[in-house]
This record gives C-alpha cells, sequence and structure tokens, in this order.
C-alpha cells in the first residue's frame, strides 16, 4: 500500500509531501510499517517513481528509513534531487549511521529528523539535519516552543507535523516554522453567521447535474462551449505537458472524444469545483476532494456490490466542501438538494456511502490496518489497490494541475 501526505510553507502551497508505505500482504492490525526490511525496501523501490511520475513536478517527497534501512544503502538508489531521507526518532546515532548520513549528504540528499520531541538521542543527529520534524499532536505548548526555539538557534528548518486543526497551525507559523504537515485540511476552520451565495450554490447544483452518470456528452459539450473560459481550460489542459497528442487539440468535440464522457464528466466537474473559493489551502483541498471522488469510484467499479458508483463520485467531490467553504456542512447542502443518503454521508457519516467514503479516507491519511478491514468488509481485491490510488492520483493531480 502506498499512499502521501502534503506538507504546505508559510503561504500555505504544496512544498512536498511525505510518502506513507506499508507492504499490503502484511496483517492490518499490530502491524508496524518498517517491521520487515525487505517488504518496506520493495515498496520503496516500487512506490515511489510512480509517486514521482503521477506528481509530475520537482516537489521533495520525504521517505521513513529506519536504521536498518539506512544501514542497507538502499536511499543510494533514489534521486537526491527529490527524495528527503527521514530519519525515524527509533534511529540510534551509532557510528555506522552518522557515517551513512554523512555518505548521503554528501551524494545531495537532504536529511529530516522524524518525530522530534525534546532533547534526547537524536541530538546527536543534529549536524546532518536539514530538516527536523517537531511533534506538536498532544503535547504542552510551552514544550513545543522551546523544541521549535532550539532548532531554530541552530540553523535547521523546522517542520510542525501532527497539526490537526487551524489554531495549532497559526500557532506554529507564530513561532516561526517552516513548513506544515497534518489532517487540519480536513478538519475546516468554521466561520460564524457565512452562508452559500447564488454563485457558489448553482455551481455546486450543476456539479450535481453533471456528476450523474446519466448526464450525456453532448449535454457536457454544450455546458462547456456555453462558457468561454471553460473552453479554454479544457483545451489548455488537453495541450498540457501531461500529454504527448500527436497534434494539437483545437475544439470540444475533438476533446470529448479523446477523453471519453467519464473523462470529460470529471474534468467539468473539478473545473466548476475549482472556481467555488479562494484561499491559502484551497488548491490541496480541490484535489483531494476530486481525489477522494475518482479513487471511491474506481474502488466501486471493482466490486459487483455497493452504492452506484456516480454517488460515491459526487460524495467524495463533496467531502471537504465544509473546509474549502469553512462553514457546516448542512449550512451548505441545505439549497443543493443532493439525495438523502449522500447527506446522510456527508453530514451524519452514517450509510453506505459513509462506509465506503471512510476507507477512502483512511487509505488517504495512511491508517491502512483501518484501510484494510475496510477494503475486506466491501469485499475490495487488496492487490489492486495500489494501482487504484495511483490511477486515481494521476487523475486528480492532472485535472487540478492545469485549472
Amino acid at each position: 500500500m502506498v499512499a502521501h501526505q502534503p506538507i504546505f510553507d508559510a503561504s500555505g502551497h504544496t512544498f512536498g509531501f511525505e510518502l506513507l508505505y506499508r507492504n499490503a500482504c502484511w496483517p492490518s492490525s499490530n502491524c508496524p510499517p518498517f517491521s520487515d526490511a525487505v517488504a518496506t525496501a520493495s515498496v520503496i523501490i516500487d512506490g515511489l517513481p510512480l509517486i514521482m511520475d503521477t506528481l509530475g513536478d520537482n516537489r521533495m517527497l520525504f521517505v521513513n528509513f529506519d536504521e536498518s534501512l539506512l544501514l542497507s544503502g538502499l536511499a543510494n538508489m533514489l534521486d537526491p534531487a527529490r527524495t528527503c531521507v527521514e530519519v525515524l526518532e527509533t534511529t540510534q546515532p551509532t557510528p555506522g549511521i552518522l557515517a551513512q548520513l554523512a555518505a548521503l549528504k554528501r551524494r545531495g540528499f537532504t536529511i529530516a529528523l522524524d518525530d522530534y520531541a525534546g532533547a534526547g538521542p537524536a541530538d546527536a543527529l543534529l549536524p546532518m539535519a536539514d530538516y527536523v520534524k517537531v511533534e506538536v499532536l498532544r503535547r504542552p505548548r510551552a514544550d513545543v516552543a522551546r523544541d521549535v526555539e532550539r532548532m531554530l538557534a541552530a540553523g535547521v528548518r523546522v517542520v510542525a507535523e501532527k497539526i490537526e486543526d487551524q489554531s495549532t497551525l497559526e500557532y506554529c507559523r507564530k513561532l516561526g516554522c517552516h513548513l506544515f504537515q497534518g489532517y487540519f485540511l480536513s478538519r475546516p476552520q468554521l466561520t460564524s453567521g457565512c452562508t452559500v451565495s447564488t454563485t457558489q450554490a448553482l455551481r455546486l447544483k450543476t456539479i450535481k447535474i453533471f456528476a450523474s452518470g446519466g448526464t450525456t456528452t453532448p449535454r457536457l459539450i454544450e455546458a462547456i462551449r456555453a462558457d468561454v473560459s471553460l473552453s479554454y481550460r479544457l483545451l489548455r489542459y488537453l495541450n498540457s505537458a501531461h500529454f504527448s497528442f500527436s497534434s494539437r487539440v483545437s475544439s470540444v468535440e475533438f476533446a470529448a472524444r479523446l477523453m471519453g464522457e467519464t473523462g470529460l464528466r470529471r474534468w467539468l466537474c473539478a473545473a466548476l469545483l475549482s472556481g467555488i473559493a479562494k484561499g491559502p489551502f484551497v488548491p490541496e483541498l480541490i484535489r483531494m476532494s476530486v481525489f477522494r471522488g475518482v479513487f471511491a469510484e474506481a474502488l466501486r467499479n471493482s466490486t459487483t456490490g455497493g452504492p452506484p458508483a456516480d454517488r460515491l463520485y459526487l460524495a467524495g467531490l463533496f467531502s471537504l466542501l465544509d473546509a474549502i467553504l469553512g462553514m457546516p456542512m448542512e449550512t451548505i447542502l441545505a439549497d443543493i438538494r443532493l439525495s438523502s443518503d449522500i447527506d446522510e454521508a456527508l453530514i451524519e457519516r452514517r450509510g453506505a456511502l459513509a462506509h465506503w467514503l471512510h476507507v477512502v479516507e483512511s487509505y488517504e491519511r495512511g491508517d491502512f490496518g483501518d484501510a484494510a478491514r475496510g477494503f475486506a468488509e466491501l469485499g475490495l481485491d487488496m492487490s489492486l489497490l495500489t494501482h487504484r490510488y495511483l490511477q486515481a492520483l494521476n487523475v486528480s493531480q492532472s485535472i487540478c494541475t492545469t485549472q
């Protein structure tokens, strides 16, 4: 299993990602993700190039290494320009480890220390570190401030990790942290008194219509051609570096033939969603929304049972609307009149759609034990998961990069 989590800079732009991985054949409970060096090495070697190719840019990928993996020399097989070697907190600063890190630094790798939580053996590794990840979850703020101050004084870039809410994010910003990681994006910062604007409501209603699997290709083409901006963005998307068509795509009709109905529907829904709000983290939230929709739909199409695939796509696509708009989900959905099962899934987190969405979210955040149990309950083939994940990641990344 392979997943990734974004790491943001102080402006809310995506700086890089942390690679999350586990061998899919391991048991789903009591399974430390680094207990088997051979399996872990296989996942890194196979999964890392695929993730890098899918992301399609030069953002840094942080990859976890324990002591045995560091000493194995596996990092030397990776690209130093794209890879940050993240040293797990269990790693002891033995002469062998220090020598290995020094060799990696000479080759051009950057080094990060993971889960730093106060003075200890890891301090001996600090001279090798370019980044230190300071854990903030369930720690007194005075302790976090002390550790950040020490790292800044040492000239090390600080990554505040395990940030669970917006207030902690703002606190870490004020401390002077450089980068930020955690699940705060999925926990919306709600603004009291806000309501959905007429334009936003219209966009959401339009997405609801076009997300339906019954929408015909001619109707999709008609909607795009009626909007000059959408037509321009579609043609820019297909003529971007993500594709290598032999001739330039110059009409919406030709674009529809190339993409097919499903591809055109996905793109149009993402394009409409991308213009619904502005903000520093909104682009990543849009990408996550598209990914959830595409991944849920792909998983449903891999099995014979479950809710309709188009319902799952729409539930995933709308699952972060509260975070995007900064409003309670029930306020947002009040005037859109989605089906009752989607309302139930997004507002109350109950029902079949909610169960599928929970599994998607578990995989997305790297909670592979919970995800594996959910996949088994849904009758999904575990051997297909990484492939489906990378497909969904590729679709969401290619669509959202050109929005």
